[in-house]
């Protein structure tokens, strides 16, 4: 006798399930971005910052939900250290707030460093600055062959170093507050509120170590690995969404007058 298993439609979530998510869910304050100034120069900046948030923040809530699991078979509050897991999820968090700020500069760099070159006293005088160090070689001041590369270039030699230059400041990832501050001068920001969180120690450099730490070691000590708190991951991740909305926000004010949002 063939046995036939009727196909059942998905009920969703088990009651339990369903409650245990709605526990994790309650009283959950997801991260933020500042509120953005549209502009059609920004906008890809804009999506891939808003993805990275969303990213985070999922991670956020998946942690909060594995904690209220583990609470409803324990039958207590658990409290203090998370479990391996947990940690595990939890670091993916201060990955993806780097990936995106590291994502969103890029790509601000490429939409907006030609208008900004021409506009932005300072962002002319960082390209300019790279012109010169560019063209010259090491045994005289003018490096004839990159001369004869630029001037020769199909699309002029205006576009040629531009696009140069673009290759040059996307080249590498992001890996410190110092490589930011650097992004900061090329796009002409001079904002002392946005250059004073890019300084050594702060609390966006604070996340890089803590990124490249868990990226390039794996969180490993001599002994184990490095504990990681909520609060800690959190303060980390919306330090360097914030300070990406705030650079984005100023180039989208720096190049004239926004677009309304749709």
């Amino acid at each position: 006798m063939i046995l036939r298993v009727a196909k059942r439609k998905p009920q969703g979530r088990p009651g339990a399930v369903q409650q245990l998510a709605l526990e994790a869910e309650r009283g959950f304050r997801r991260l933020a971005l500042p509120a953005p100034v549209a502009s059609a120069h920004v906008e890809n900046a804009q999506s891939r910052l808003a993805a990275a948030c969303a990213a985070v923040n999922n991670v956020l809530l998946t942690v909060r939900l594995s904690r209220a699991v583990d609470r409803a078979i324990e039958k207590k509050d658990l409290r203090g250290r998370l479990a391996d897991t947990q940690l595990d999820v939890l670091r993916s968090a201060i990955v993806f707030a780097g990936a995106g700020l590291d994502a969103a500069l890029k790509e601000l760099i490429r939409t907006s460093i030609l208008p900004l070159a021409q506009t932005s006293t300072l962002a002319k005088k960082k390209y300019l600055t790279f012109v010169a160090m560019h063209l010259a070689a090491p045994d005289s001041p003018i490096s004839r062959t990159v001369l004869a590369e630029v001037l020769t270039a199909t699309d002029g030699a205006q576009a040629e170093l531009l696009n140069r230059y673009e290759r040059y400041l996307t080249g590498d990832s992001l890996q410190s507050a110092a490589q930011v501050d650097g992004v900061c001068s090329a796009l002409g920001i001079d904002d002392r509120r946005i250059r004073q969180r890019l300084r050594p120690d702060g609390l966006l450099d604070q996340m890089f170590h803590a990124r490249n730490e868990i990226v390039h070691e794996l969180d490993l000590l001599s002994k184990g690995r490095r504990l990681r708190k909520v609060s800690d991951v959190e303060s980390f991740a919306r330090e360097a969404l914030e300070v990406t909305q705030e650079i984005i926000n100023h180039v989208a004010t720096a190049l004239g007058k926004p677009r309304a949002a749709t």
